[in-house]
């Protein structure tokens, strides 16, 4: 179950950070903002997007070998419509599905027959944050510690954010940036003994989406396990 929460988990924190945020606190203070502020008028006032991604997990010696070796490496699509409306579709290796409209979250893993459905609060933070960012959140500095770690071999800008206070499961996390457009190329999460969950995401589309998108039904013969809060 440890491993169950860790997937949502990534999920919600990716997006809070792939879609908006305007973190203050920065060593390079200038270049930073001016980053923020590309990423922030390419993302903000969608009415929604679709995104495709990779996503690998590295221990801490596939990390120090450079990720020549993948594991649990997953693809898909996620969706988000403001102000918290969530789909995340896992097409390879096998399809899962995470959905939320902000309430109540569905974890649907066809092939088991079998749907977790969540309260939101079971998401604790990461949840929380990414609905209050997309309705104009202005204290994200409160919970990142941001600096920029210059240009990688691509040319892609780099950030660093540090959860402040820190988070028990999540060391740092990294952006790469793309120059031209702003946006954000990859987002890398890395825990405290030094594994790394990676997502590379592809083009962003803006998309009108609506609020039965996000609305589950529990198909026949599928099980259903309620996780409390």
């Amino acid at each position: 179950m440890e491993k169950e929460n860790n997937r949502v988990k990534y999920v919600c924190i990716v997006l809070l950070l792939v879609f908006s945020f305007q973190p203050l606190r920065a060593g390079a203070e200038d270049q930073v903002s001016s980053i923020i502020r590309g990423i922030r008028k390419t993302y903000a006032g969608l009415p929604g997007l679709e995104v495709p991604y990779q996503r690998v997990i590295l221990t801490k010696s596939m990390v120090m070998l450079g990720g020549q070796v993948n594991s649990d490496l997953a693809t898909g699509k996620i969706y988000f419509m403001p102000p918290c409306f969530l789909k995340v579709e896992q097409r390879t290796p096998g399809e899962e599905f995470v959905i939320t409209d902000g309430t109540t979250l569905w974890w649907y893993i066809p092939n088991k027959k079998q749907v977790y459905k969540y309260p939101s609060e079971k998401l604790g933070k990461g949840l929380k944050v990414l609905g209050e960012i997309f309705q104009g959140l202005k204290a994200v500095e409160e919970s990142f510690g941001v600096t920029f770690e210059g240009q990688n071999s691509q040319g892609n800008f780099l950030l660093q954010l540090k959860p402040q206070p820190p988070w028990p499961d999540i060391d740092h996390i990294v952006l790469s940036v793309n120059p031209q457009d702003y946006t954000i190329c990859t987002v890398g999460i890395y825990d405290p003994v030094g594994g790394l969950t990676k997502f590379t995401l592809g083009k962003l589309r803006e998309k009108t989406l609506d609020k039965d998108f996000f609305r589950f039904t529990v198909p026949n013969g599928v099980k259903v396990i309620e996780e409390e809060g």
